[in-house]
Parts: structure tokens; C-alpha cells; sequence
């Protein structure tokens, strides 16, 4: 009897051995595997001293494009506050002289568009207009506000006397908030 017991342990302890070389074969073969990825991983994410410092100048050359001192970002700051300011245009603005004996008139009549992005506070039109050299009307035409990217529409007789014109000009102003 105490052969078999002997025997049932040395089968048992070879069996135990066996799963454990096994175990331990799988062991040392993820092993393997974690280091062949762990070297690939290493060699494409790992740079040379001279790659490192080639990029390292690249980014400096972009920060050195790319940032601005003080001065540069106020000069910039004001260009694109230029960009919003009110801007009046009269593209859409005709004129025509209704010359008669009885009551000759200068009309005026369209839109004045604000094409800026900010509101032109007491805009106001500046007509000057001539019968040969002598000045015949100098007269003023309130708009009111116009709010950004927006028009006003108008239909406006100025009187005059005399002779038919020979010549007018017109001007758009308004006045800014910061002095208003």
C-alpha cells in the first residue's frame, strides 16, 4: 500500500510539474510579445537628438510667426474694429434736377446703406450744388440713426432758384458714439 501511495504522488507531482512548465511556457511567450510590442512602440515613437531638435525649430519658427507683441496685437485690434466702424455708402442714391420756371427742385431719392457692423449715430447728408460757379444750394438732410448692416430709405426735394444746375456733389457723415 505504501508503493501505491508513493507511486499516486509521483504521477501527481509530475502532473503538477507538467501544468507549471506549461503555465510558464505561455508566461515567457506574452512575454516575448509584450517586448517585441513594447520595441516596435519605443522605435516609432522615439526620436534622435537631431529629429527632436529639428522639430523643437519648427516649433519655434511657428511661435515665433504666429505670436505678437503688444503693439502688433493693439494694430491688430484696431484693424478689425476698422472693419466694424459704421461706413456709409450712397451707391444706392440717385439725384435728379427737376428744373421748372415756377419751382425748380433738386430730388434725391434711394437708400444710404451702413455697411459697417456698429450703428452711425445722426447721419446726415451734405449736398452742395451749382448753377455754373455760383453756389445755389448748401443744405444738410438728417437720416437719423442707422443701425448696422442696415439702409435708409429717402425721397427728398431740395428747393432752389434760378437757372438749372450745372453740377451737384453729395457726402454722407454721421458722428461717433465716442463723442456723442
Amino acid at each position: 500500500m505504501a508503493g501505491i501511495l508513493i507511486v499516486a504522488l509521483v504521477v501527481s507531482n509530475v502532473w503538477v510539474y507538467m501544468t507549471q512548465q506549461t503555465q510558464i511556457n505561455d508566461l515567457q511567450g506574452q512575454v516575448s510579445s509584450l517586448n517585441t510590442a513594447h520595441s516596435d512602440y519605443v522605435a516609432s515613437h522615439s526620436y534622435t537628438d537631431s529629429e527632436y531638435d529639428n522639430l523643437n525649430s519648427t516649433y519655434n519658427d511657428y511661435v515665433d510667426t504666429h505670436s505678437h507683441n503688444d503693439l502688433e496685437y493693439e494694430a491688430l485690434e484696431d484693424e478689425r474694429d476698422a472693419f466694424k466702424a459704421p461706413k456709409l455708402n450712397l451707391l444706392n442714391l440717385q439725384s435728379s434736377d427737376e428744373w421748372s420756371i415756377d419751382a425748380p427742385y433738386l430730388n434725391f431719392y434711394g437708400e444710404v446703406w451702413n455697411v459697417g457692423a456698429d450703428a452711425a449715430l445722426d447721419c446726415r447728408i451734405h449736398v452742395t450744388a451749382y448753377q455754373g460757379v455760383v453756389k445755389a444750394i448748401d443744405s444738410w438732410i438728417g437720416l437719423g440713426t442707422i443701425l448696422g448692416e442696415n439702409k435708409k430709405s429717402l425721397d427728398v426735394d431740395i428747393d432752389y432758384e434760378g437757372a438749372p444746375l450745372t453740377a451737384w456733389n453729395v457726402s454722407a457723415y454721421w458722428v461717433d458714439e465716442q463723442f456723442h
